[in-house]
């Protein structure tokens, strides 16, 4: 009956385990194993009280078998006695010196009693007496671990690993050691020896995700993070990071799904209400965000990592100077954090604060020369200021920044047996063949399309791809061979360039801007036939056709700033002579319907008619004067060489740089800025006065 029970329990089969040694008892009220093994079985299903009861009445039976004393010691521990499980411990040590479990459970307790000297030293005994006993190796080394001496603790599994190969365990804790020291390739290989061997083995799917994550390779986490959960449904920390991974992924959804579904389990864990934070702050949910890290910081009011995304939602939210102090306050508690010094930066920058802003963009830097958003936001300020040469170079680093959540194009990327198509970085190119393809929004495109003829004169074919919408309108600009839709087949090239590199690649400064316009047109036609449409209604000598566009991209991360509603426009309604048309796209039409009878009746929505650039190009071209706020229309109207102007915010976007109400990029735009931070009404009151002394 013993015989069977130890199979059954090795198989895992405890309840028949239980019967048979029960029986086993039964049998001989006299034989001390099958009370043992009771004792242990009760130890392993959680049962600490029954265990001391099983395996005492053990010892009395046989108290000179030093494992009997030994599993005692266990169940003490397991029931918190420690005092009591250090005796039994002795006691077996006692009997037998060799006994290498019993100074491996000394040293655990050593360890839980927060004294890390006797634990090493009782784990060197247990290696010195049975150097093969791996659950020593494995518990030193975990020790050594927690102590980030990890080539140590790498070293001691190695030497375990030499005499049991096949340790699942051993090979994750390798695995983590190895993790810790950056050599992620290393420890994949440990992960998967480690899954190999026990493949219901959660921590170690756990460990591999997060050694994948570190490689940017997300699908591959993800993937392990899932064969975790779906091992331990409830095992929160796998469910965690299978949310940061999924962030990283841009499926910010379902990022939200898993912090939330982590949150139902475990609702006291700081870093999880964090996490869902930043989610959210991406889905644009400010107040739920703002209400997340409020709550991780009422749980741990510890971490500076909690002040800065609450900085982080406060900035979006344009909460300057309480973004401003949550900064401050991540940076008393860890004056080394570079993220914060860079946000606290931006917050300055935003607040006209440049001296300073400066200095913090720089110690960012210097505390992590490597941050890509560092780097990035640096470069912004920078052109924001005319600093081109430096501002171009730093601008570079965009594709490392993965808030920005831009990634290279599959031909920009080294796969082995394809080798990377080379960046043009401006260097000779006659007679070859270079793609310049869009990388961000429609005005992006439209502002660095200039530099395609000029790449055009210095012997390039020239192949241009831009977004579906553009393509008709780019077929005419000068020096470009061939205008491509993005995701339609490219044909063979040389060299790329993304077109927000090319100023970097020409070494532009603000002296060298190529501001020759117009560089992009519209068929005669289409223009007669726009105008046609859309006839004068007044013809008056000092009449005006004023094109107005309010909104932006709702989904542009700035477009809360930029944007306006079509009410703030009411005092255009008052000036005569004007014709208002409309060249507003989508859902921001619908505010023509809900502002009032005076500005509704003096507008002509021309948006159904507009159904792509080109359209809107040829529309443009009737206009006498466009006024918009800072949109794909703007950019559209400066490149046609129509007079434009343009509203913006108190601290604009970088290409309109700083205190000029002209652009270098657009001869024909006029600025108009927000006296103070929000004060859109300024702006409309300044532009309304001018144009009334245009037409009166």
């Amino acid at each position: 009956m013993l015989r069977e029970g130890l199979k059954l329990h090795g198989a895992g089969r405890l309840a028949e385990a239980a019967e048979r040694y029960q029986q086993a008892h039964l049998a001989d009220a006299d034989d001390p194993e099958a009370l043992l093994m009771l004792g242990i079985l009760a130890r392993q299903s959680n049962q600490p009280t029954a265990a001391i009861e099983l395996t005492m009445q053990a010892v009395h039976l046989r108290p000179r078998r030093a494992h009997y004393h030994l599993n005692l010691g266990l169940a003490y521990f397991a029931n918190g006695d420690y005092e009591a499980a250090e005796n039994c411990y002795r006691d077996a040590l006692l009997l037998d010196g060799k006994l290498a479990q019993a100074w491996c459970s000394l040293g655990e307790l050593a360890q839980t009693r927060n004294n890390s000297t006797v634990a090493e030293g009782c784990y060197r005994l247990a290696a010195a007496v049975n150097p093969g006993h791996w659950q020593t190796a494995l518990a030193h080394g975990n020790l050594l671990a927690r102590q980030r001496r990890y080539r140590e603790a790498e070293a001691v599994f190695a030497t375990a690993l030499a005499l049991a190969p096949d340790e699942p365990e051993l090979h994750q804790a390798a695995g983590a050691a190895i993790a810790a020291q950056g050599r992620h390739t290393v420890a994949l290989e440990h992960y998967r020896r480690a899954i190999a061997r026990q493949p219901n083995f959660a921590e170690a799917y756990l460990m591999q995700g997060n050694s994948l994550f570190e490689c940017d390779n997300f699908v591959a986490a993800a993937i392990s993070y899932q064969q975790a959960i779906r091992l331990r449904p409830g095992y929160t920390k796998a469910i965690c990071n299978l949310g940061n991974t999924l962030f990283r992924l841009n499926r910010i959804k379902e990022a939200v799904g898993c912090y939330e579904r982590a949150l139902t389990i475990d609702p006291t864990l700081a870093a999880i209400y964090n996490n869902l934070g930043n989610a959210l702050v991406e889905r644009l949910e400010f107040e739920r965000a703002e209400g997340c890290f409020r709550k991780a910081l009422l749980l741990d009011a510890s971490d500076p990592k909690f002040y800065n995304g609450l900085g982080n939602v406060l900035l979006r939210r344009f909460a300057l100077g309480e973004a401003e102090q949550a900064y401050r306050d991540a940076l008393a508690l860890d004056p080394l954090y570079a993220v914060a010094h860079v946000n606290l930066a931006t917050a300055l920058m935003k607040q006209g604060r440049s001296q300073e802003m400066y200095e913090h963009y720089q110690c960012g830097l210097a505390l992590n020369p490597d941050s890509p958003g560092a780097r990035y936001n640096l470069s912004i300020a920078d052109l924001r200021a005319g600093k081109f040469r430096q501002g171009w170079l730093g601008h570079e680093s965009r594709w490392q920044f993965h808030e920005l959540h831009m990634k290279p194009r599959p031909f920009a990327v080294d796969f082995g047996q394809t080798p990377a198509v080379p960046q043009w970085r401006g260097e000779a190119i006659a007679g070859k063949t270079i793609l310049l393809h869009a990388e961000q929004g429609f005005g992006d495109t439209i502002q660095f399309a200039r530099y395609a003829p000029l790449v055009a004169k210095r012997g390039a074919r020239v192949v241009l791809e831009v977004q579906a919408p553009l393509r008709r309108l780019m077929s005419n600009l000068p020096g470009v061979d061939q205008v491509v839709a993005h995701g339609d087949p490219l044909p063979s090239f040389d060299l790329h360039c993304p077109l927000m590199s090319l100023p970097f690649a020409f070494d532009t400064t603000v002296e060298t801007i190529p501001d020759i316009t117009p560089y992009l047109s519209a068929p005669s036609s289409s223009i007669a036939e726009a105008h046609k449409r859309f006839p004068n209604h007044d013809q008056s000598p000092k009449s005006l056709r004023v094109g107005i566009i309010w909104a932006g991209n709702p989904k542009h991360r700035g477009d809360g700033l930029r944007s306006i509603h079509l009410s703030a426009l009411e005092p255009l309604a008052s000036i005569p002579g004007l014709m208002l048309i409309s060249v507003q796209k989508d859902a921001a039409t619908e505010q023509i319907r809900k502002v009032s009878e005076r500005l509704r009746s003096r507008i002509i929505d021309t948006g159904a008619t507009l159904n792509d650039f080109a359209d809107t190009a040829a529309l443009v071209s009737t206009l006498d004067l466009v006024i918009s706020v800072d949109t794909a229309v703007a950019h559209l109207s400066g490149a046609l060489g129509v007079p434009v102007w343009l509203l913006v915010p108190y601290l604009a976007d970088w290409r309109w740089m700083e205190n000029r109400d002209d652009s270098p990029w657009y001869p024909t735009t006029r600025i108009f800025r927000q006296p103070s931070p929000g004060d859109w009404g300024g702006v409309v009151d300044q532009v309304a006065r001018t144009l009334r002394a245009t037409c009166l």
